[in-house]
């Protein structure tokens, strides 16, 4: 559900981006994705490709990495926080894919380059055997 939480997290990722810019315009004034793909580029060796950002909540992120030239879809258990990254990239003029599915079972319908995710998203899942399962998931969708 889109709640208190949620607007407190999206309040929050705005404050933060634009402070570490030094600047009060929001996320897209600053050069944090900047440093996303220089790490990026760093430790995958390779463009980010086609790109998964898993439980991407409202798309901040997401938005901002396919302004970027970044071809990415999005992720997320809620229905609520897709429905939020929707309308915040259909006002963008944005066509990015999201769906709704749990980090337990997901199903790419294929492979992709590159997996972000991202703040504390990992922090939903019990213990090291999600995790795992999480991972797998991602890293070899057609043995699922």
């Amino acid at each position: 559900m889109y709640n208190r939480n949620s607007c407190s997290f999206d309040f929050f990722y705005h404050r933060c981006t634009a402070t570490r810019a030094g600047t009060s315009g929001g996320a897209h004034d600053n050069g944090v994705y900047l440093v996303l793909f220089e790490i990026g580029d760093h430790l995958l060796g390779h463009a980010p490709g086609l790109t998964l950002d898993l439980a991407c909540g409202t798309g901040s992120l997401t938005l901002e990495l396919y302004k970027r030239g970044v071809d990415i879809y999005g992720i997320d258990g809620s229905v609520e926080m897709l429905s939020e990254a929707r309308t915040k990239c259909a006002e963008a003029g944005a066509d990015i894919l999201f769906l709704c599915q749990n980090m337990l079972s997901i199903d790419l319908y294929g492979t992709v380059d590159t997996a972000l995710c991202t703040l504390d998203s990992l922090n939903h899942l019990k213990n090291g055997e999600e995790l795992q399962l999480s991972l797998i998931h991602i890293s070899e969708p057609t043995r699922h």
